[in-house]
């Protein structure tokens, strides 16, 4: 069974939390900021697809994310038809100010790519050339524009270093951070310690259900910060009424 970066993520937030989204519960409700960053991923990935880089085509790339908010106003989990024009109107902003000013900057890229590689899998962004230098660039949508906060994470780093297994020598790994503040461009070298170290961590992943949901929470301030809070909390005293929450209150189509 394959792992990937997300669900370490996950796991080291929370373990019981990582074990509700294995077995496929998905939260009946989405935030605004978590509509806009997925509609610029779609954004983007259009535009840079098609081949269209240099050329002013955001249009062709809006449209197709009208597309999908349409489709996922439509959905239960997006409650509210307003919060996705919202999520809309602000991810076309976006797109139009990144495909005007800072896509041109790569040269024949390669879009929504899978690695996959001793059971662990990836999904980069984007590979491309970058000033003559081979590149990783990861997209992050937020209003925080510290880029401190992604460079720790080492998610491309783990990128590069699969590459690196594969054969494919990665010269800088890139983040560009979209907001309305601005855009703002990180990059470094890939430390490929560090994306090996991520890659060990992620195949070592367990994958027993019951072993993970009987952990216990790793913090009790979460009430408001976690979609699974109520199940979770069901499942110290009584896991049939936890199950019984997941079932009336959660989608499980993400498996």
């Amino acid at each position: 069974m394959s792992t990937s970066y997300s669900q370490l993520q996950e796991y080291r937030s929370c373990p019981r939390k990582f074990a509700f989204k294995k077995l496929g519960y998905i939260s009946s409700s989405t935030t605004e900021p978590l509509a806009t960053g997925s509609l610029v991923h779609i954004g983007l990935a259009s535009y840079f697809r098609n081949g269209n880089v240099g050329r002013d085509v955001t249009e062709a790339a809006m449209t197709n994310m009208r597309v999908i908010a349409e489709h996922l106003s439509g959905q239960e989990r997006y409650e509210q038809e307003q919060l996705t024009s919202k999520a809309l109107d602000r991810a076309c902003a976006l797109v139009k100010r990144y495909i005007l000013h800072w896509a041109k900057d790569y040269e024949a890229p390669l879009s929504e790519l899978e690695l996959e590689l001793g059971g662990v899998i990836c999904h980069p962004d984007l590979i491309t050339t970058y000033q003559g230098q081979r590149v990783i660039v990861d997209f992050k949508t937020t209003y925080h524009t510290d880029p401190r906060r992604y460079a720790h994470s080492g998610q491309t780093d783990l990128y590069a270093y699969m590459l690196k297994l594969q054969g494919t020598h990665i010269d800088l790994v890139i983040y560009d951070i979209i907001s309305e503040e601005g855009i703002y461009r990180l990059d470094y070298p890939p430390r490929l310690d560090r994306g090996e170290y991520l890659f060990r961590q992620t195949r070592k992943l367990p994958q027993d259900i019951d072993q993970l949901l009987a952990e216990p929470h790793w913090s009790w301030d979460c009430a408001g910060n976690c979609d699974f809070y109520v199940p979770c909390y069901l499942q110290d005293d009584d896991t049939q009424a936890s199950k019984d929450y997941l079932e009336s209150n959660y989608i499980q189509g993400g498996k």
